[in-house]
């Protein structure tokens, strides 16, 4: 992987209260062999929250 970022994607939610919520979004899986990274962030009362998640294509 050379760090390139293969997809973007924004989609604005508003969040109801505390609890667990989940956002479906479709993604495009690299159809190249190899170890990726997949990011995604939340803004919450002015603090970034971000979530990193490393796979594997083989």
């Amino acid at each position: 992987m050379d760090n390139v970022l293969a997809l973007s994607r924004s989609v604005s939610y508003k969040l109801s209260g505390l609890g667990k919520e989940i956002i479906e979004m479709p993604v495009i899986i690299p159809d190249k062999k190899g170890i990726y990274r997949m990011e995604a962030e939340i803004s919450y009362k002015g603090e970034l929250i971000k979530s990193i998640r490393e796979f594997e294509v083989k």
